[in-house]
């Protein structure tokens, strides 16, 4: 029994090598389907990643649009009795998923990979 009897009726995985038989070098093509896959992988990787959110940006813009609704800012009475509009406690930013966590002392967003705050 040879490599050729072997292979009869089984789909062929083997590339022959010259004119006989007996030389089998085993051959992989890639499809298609392993391609766009490959491809689809790599682009759900870097929708995870999310490289394009700048981190201190993030802050800046969680700042201006939240921080007076959360309570992050507020009015503080001085010890001289005046009153002052600053900043309690500082955001910090967190890589999640899909996105970026913003925690204050007050709570919490999540900035998504396009850029919309979730409370």
């Amino acid at each position: 029994m040879n490599f050729c009897d072997l292979k009869k009726g089984v789909r062929q995985t083997f590339r022959v090598c010259g004119s006989g038989c007996s030389e089998g070098v085993p051959t992989r093509r890639i499809g298609v389907k392993a391609f766009a896959g490959a491809l689809l992988l790599a682009a759900f990787a870097f929708l995870v990643w999310s490289p394009w959110l700048d981190d201190q940006e993030l802050h800046d813009r969680v700042l201006r649009e939240r921080a007076d609704k959360d309570g992050t800012m507020g009015w503080v009475i001085m010890p001289d009795g005046s009153m002052e509009y600053i900043l309690i406690c500082d955001y910090k930013v967190y890589w999640v998923p899909f996105g970026r966590w913003v925690v204050s002392c007050e709570g919490g967003y999540f900035v998504t990979a396009w850029g919309a705050i979730v409370p």
